[in-house]
């Protein structure tokens, strides 16, 4: 059995996989204070330790071959969060109690490798968009049976993805983190005469301007379903104008959405309605943090060791 820690901003996971089945697949919000658009990294480092003393108990007469664990968010250079230290610190203990192998990865490849392991994709060149509170990222994937190289083709010039979708959510009356209560409002209408304009330059996109519109909306009263489906269709249209400009130069075999933003019901309708490619979006259970792509991909690196 190959288990897999991931001290994410928000969210403390761990899971146990063996032979491509899950034993475990724990995870733990961290409690952010209503009207709060998020935590300080000390608070969230915290809770982590909290979270994972709980969580150790359900360890007990476990079989582990390797540890794995998610260091940084993503490879690029001067990628780092405090929050990492705390899963890495716990993983490194584990592994060297145990006497097993340990294997670092990055959050990231933790949320592709969820993604290609739930959809069962043999696709070997992949672009995958990662959206979430804390990344938005357009990423141009080889796969080899898990052997991931990732470059960064892309990326929110300011604001993410989920963070535009929090503030608005928090601005309408939603507690912290609010792409779920957000998905449920915009199903309450299908009504497009709000729009939120996108902001798409190349490849990069910025959601600043978004969301100062959606703000200005908020002041002026519309309709609280109608801002959270004008929020999600301008997030949409940004990834879609994103894609049409790689695909004018590039070809690959799939498009990966990974990421808590991608499991929202309404991109996803936007975007298989307006773009001709093939594309896979990650099994909802699996788009928020996890550690499961974490301990898919030790137990893919444990086996080529």
């Amino acid at each position: 059995m190959y288990l897999g820690i991931d001290t994410s901003a928000y969210t403390t996971s761990i899971a146990i996989i063996d032979d491509n089945e899950i034993v475990l697949d724990k995870r733990v919000l961290l409690e952010v204070k209503k009207g709060k658009r998020g935590l300080k990294q000390s608070e969230a480092v915290f809770q982590h330790l909290l979270n994972l003393n709980n969580i150790s108990t359900i360890l007990n007469k476990k079989e582990i071959k390797a540890v794995g664990v998610s260091i940084k968010p993503t490879n690029q250079t001067n990628s780092y969060m405090p929050v990492f230290k705390v899963g890495e610190s716990v993983a490194n203990f584990s592994a060297n109690l145990l006497g097993v192998p340990l294997v670092k990865i990055t959050h990231q490849e933790g949320h592709i490798a969820a993604g290609i392991w739930s959809n069962k994709i043999t696709s070997k060149k992949i672009l995958t968009i990662h959206m979430s509170g804390g990344t938005t990222d357009v990423l141009d994937v080889l796969n080899e049976d898990y052997k991931l190289k990732i470059k960064c083709i892309g990326k929110s010039s300011d604001l993410h993805a989920g963070q535009f979708i929090d503030r608005v959510g928090v601005s309408l009356g939603s507690h912290f983190p609010a792409g779920s209560t957000m998905d449920l409002w915009a199903q309450n209408t299908d009504d497009k005469k709000i729009r939120i304009p996108s902001s798409v330059i190349g490849n990069d996109i910025s959601f600043s301007g978004p969301e100062s519109a959606a703000q200005r909306l908020i002041d002026k009263n519309h309709s609280r379903d109608e801002i959270a489906n004008a929020t999600f269709i301008c997030i949409a249209r940004s990834i879609e104008k994103v894609i049409r400009n790689i695909y004018q130069k590039n070809m690959y075999d799939i498009i990966l959405l990974v990421g808590g933003v991608a499991r929202n019901s309404i991109i996803k309708k936007e975007l298989k309605s307006r773009l001709p490619y093939k594309l896979s979006f990650c099994k909802a259970n699996y788009s928020s943090d996890n550690a499961v792509g974490v301990a898919v991909l030790t137990m893919k690196k444990y086996k080529n060791l």
